[in-house]
Parts: C-alpha cells; sequence; structure tokens
C-alpha cells in the first residue's frame, strides 16, 4: 500500500466491510458501544489463561453470513 493508494481510496471500501464486520460481533456479543478497540489483553501472555478452541480461522464473507440480522454496513442493519 502506498500514499498515492491512500489518497485514492482503493482500500476504502475493504475496511469498511472489516469495520462493519466488527460492529456486527460487538452487536452479537451486546458489547459496549464506547469501546475504542484500542486496549486488550494479550491472550499470548503468561499473565493471562487463554483456552484455544479451534485453530480455524474464519474469513469476513464467513463472518457476515453468521451474523445475520445484526451485520451493519454503513450504520444501517441488514438481514
Amino acid at each position: 500500500m502506498t500514499s498515492d493508494d491512500l489518497r485514492r481510496g482503493i482500500y476504502r471500501k475493504p475496511l469498511a466491510y472489516a469495520a462493519a464486520i466488527t460492529e456486527g460481533l460487538r452487536r452479537s456479543a451486546d458489547g459496549d458501544q464506547g469501546y475504542s478497540g484500542l486496549i486488550t489483553k494479550n491472550p499470548e501472555h503468561a499473565s493471562w489463561e487463554a483456552h484455544w478452541l479451534t485453530d480455524r480461522l474464519y474469513g469476513l464473507q464467513e463472518l457476515q453470513e453468521h451474523l445475520g440480522h445484526v451485520f451493519t454496513v454503513g450504520g444501517s442493519a441488514t438481514g
């Protein structure tokens, strides 16, 4: 990604899509609307007892499909 790409907005749609998935996940868990997502615990740190239930990674489209009615794009609910 170059500064020219950013100026032209090439990555705007994919970033908006990822943000909508994140918001859908927050809504599905009835998460805090004021949470900025900037502070988190590192599950790899020795101080935390993290349990990994799967090694599987999920794609954004698959997450969107499972979010159903709480998925949003541009601030409005879809589904």
